[in-house]
């Protein structure tokens, strides 16, 4: 089943923009918009030769996240279950309009299978 994802934007978007530096460092964060859960993410290495990807932030409880692009992970400790796609196959993985990468992740984080 999908969930309805809300972007983190207004208000939100630099609260969330601070979190995903602080998760970045190793940090566990509360969601800033409902303080009710911590966030969850998903590191997805984009530039090997860099060690540089994507962030993805969400929180399970209000469904609302954001992403950093182009980040290097720091202090983050995580797993990657896609890291053996190249970026074509990724793309398609994170375009898929029926099952939306953040509903995966949040599955596999569900799962204990990225924390």
């Amino acid at each position: 089943m999908t969930q309805r994802w809300v972007e983190a934007g207004g208000e939100y978007q630099i609260p969330f923009i601070n979190a995903g530096e602080r998760i970045l460092k190793g940090e566990q964060v509360a969601c800033p918009k409902c303080s009710n859960e911590l966030l969850r993410y998903y590191f997805h290495i984009m530039n090997v030769n860099r060690g540089s990807g994507t962030l993805w932030i969400w929180c399970a409880n209000c469904h609302t996240g954001t992403h950093l692009p182009r980040v290097q992970p720091n202090g983050l400790k995580y797993q990657d279950p896609f890291s053996e796609l190249d970026l074509e196959e990724f793309s398609k993985l994170e375009l898929d309009q029926q099952n939306s990468l953040l509903d995966r992740v949040d599955r596999l984080w569900s799962q204990n299978l990225l924390q």
